[in-house]
């Protein structure tokens, strides 16, 4: 089978390709199908337009130059020369989107790709979060028509929240949609089995799981119980100065604690943070944008064995039975996370060891799932 994932951006700044997309191309192409990844990236700077083959997938990513509309047209034209079997919509947004709306239109006007099906993986409900964006509201309007118009203009979906599942059978009655969480692609390294050896609590955020005052009620109510504290802050925020309140909020001298500010990291200083950090949190208060999501950072975590303590909100549900997670109910207050937090700090590291190994899915089982979603499709269209 031919399959083409069309991405809405590159594979450095944002997890989505990286972490989702591309694995479970590999996964895919384990099983003999001709799989690629077409990547236009703008947000990557310094990469350069080519093909390279990763782990079995022909990733191209593709030249920039005439713009938007320039780096569109060329992926469609990728698209027709390819005339894959699956067409994988990798986010019903930006460049992927057009792809997409000029598929399936030239679809209807023409019947050229009517052997094409075209499936739309979303991971995320960007609209929960786009009002604090600092786009201008035409283009925050104009991605919100394309986030819900390839919900509508699919043959089929794939989504990493049950949420995001209700959404897409709500916009689109009738379409066949698979649950598809996130999962985890490699197995733990002698770096990563030090992950849970140091003192401090690493928080990876993007500002918008909590909003300041119950972050500013945890750290209070943390720094009392564990003097000395160290918040290891990691993330980027979703939009910028959206971590400014929480910066003048924590950077406050609690007399207990202190507070550190990584901002993004990359692989390598993830395993460094993990090796400095005593456990993991994830508060997410109940909203559409944690309902939606499915983190991929909290995978990797639990996978490297880090202690979690997380709220039992969405797709972190699936984390309540997992060796090495503490679960926290969703309406619990700032009070009785910090709690289960110190409690989680006491534990021994023993207790934590492979913590993730146990009921998580890896790529290459959920990509067998994708593939016999992708048959059941290609053979009703034949």
């Amino acid at each position: 089978m031919r399959i083409l994932f069309a991405a809405p951006f590159g594979l450095e700044t944002k997890a989505t390709v990286r972490s989702r997309a591309l694995p479970l191309a590999q996964g895919l192409a384990s099983f003999g199908h001709d799989v690629e990844v077409l990547v236009p990236p703008w947000d990557t700077p310094g990469s350069q337009p080519g093909v390279d083959l990763v782990a079995g997938v022909c990733v191209r990513q593709v030249k920039l130059t005439g713009g938007v509309a320039g780096t569109v047209l060329r992926m469609w034209a990728r698209v027709l020369a390819s005339a894959p079997d699956v067409l994988h919509i990798v986010k019903p947004r930006m460049h992927a989107g057009a792809c997409q709306f000029l598929a399936y239109t030239q679809a209807l006007a023409t019947g050229g790709l009517d052997a094409t099906r075209i499936v739309l993986d979303v991971d995320d409900w960007e609209q929960a979060w786009s009002p604090s964006a600092t786009n201008r509201l035409a283009v925050r309007t104009a991605l919100a028509w394309q986030e819900e118009w390839g919900m509508r203009h699919c043959h089929a979906a794939t989504a990493a929240s049950q949420w995001l599942v209700r959404r897409v059978r709500r916009l689109n009655p009738g379409v066949p949609v698979l649950y598809l969480p996130n999962g985890w692609a490699a197995a733990p390294t002698e770096a990563s089995r030090r992950a849970g050896r140091g003192s401090a609590i690493l928080w990876f955020t993007r500002f918008t799981e909590v909003d300041v005052g119950w972050m500013s009620r945890f750290w209070s109510a943390l720094s009392g119980r564990l003097p000395g504290v160290r918040l290891l802050v990691a993330g980027k925020p979703i939009v910028p100065e959206l971590d400014r309140p929480f910066r003048t909020v924590l950077g406050k001298d609690s007399g207990h604690g202190s507070v550190e500010w990584l901002g993004y990291l990359t692989r390598e200083q993830v395993l460094q943070a993990a090796a400095s950090a005593r456990c993991a949190i994830a508060p997410a208060r109940v909203s559409v944008d944690n309902m939606a999501k499915c983190s991929v950072r909290l995978l990797d975590l639990n996978r490297l064995g880090l202690p979690c303590v997380v709220s039992s909100v969405g797709e972190q549900q699936r984390y309540r039975a997992a060796p090495g997670v503490m679960s926290v109910p969703g309406h619990a207050s700032p009070e009785d996370f910090a709690r289960t937090v110190a409690d989680a700090c006491g534990d021994s590291p023993a207790r934590f060891k492979d913590a993730g190994v146990q009921g998580m899915p890896n790529w290459t089982e959920l990509a067998l799932y994708v593939d016999r979603f992708y048959r059941r499709l290609t053979e009703d269209a034949g």
